[in-house]
């Protein structure tokens, strides 16, 4: 027997699919820079994603844009997913990082 999630699930899901979207293209936080820089570079980024269906796999990304949604408060990025052959969105906050991913990137060439 498979259990659905609630209806209200399925509500604020298509609320947050219809919220405008704005694009971050720079921040403070190490993490979202690199993954801006990682998209300017379209470069493929390694991470393992606590969220989904699959918490805990590792995934691999070529970020094609990094986002905030309005009326929320996280920052995501959506790219193309080689494991799924498909665009995927992540919430950032989710992602843990492998050992030096985020010095993996020239970031000076990206700005």
């Amino acid at each position: 027997m498979t259990l659905l999630p609630p209806a209200s699930d399925y509500y604020r899901l298509a609320e947050w699919q219809e919220a405008e979207r704005t694009p971050v293209q720079h921040s403070e936080e190490p993490e979202v820079w690199r993954m801006v820089a990682a998209m300017w570079l379209q470069e493929e980024i390694s991470f393992y994603y606590w969220g989904g269906s699959e918490p805990g796999i590792l995934r691999q990304i070529i970020p094609q844009t990094v986002f905030m949604v309005q009326g929320y408060t996280d920052v995501y990025v959506e790219g193309y997913c080689p494991l799924r052959d498909a665009m995927r969105t992540f919430r950032m906050d989710r992602m843990h990082w492998l050992d030096g991913a985020l010095d993996s990137a020239p970031l000076e060439n990206a700005s």
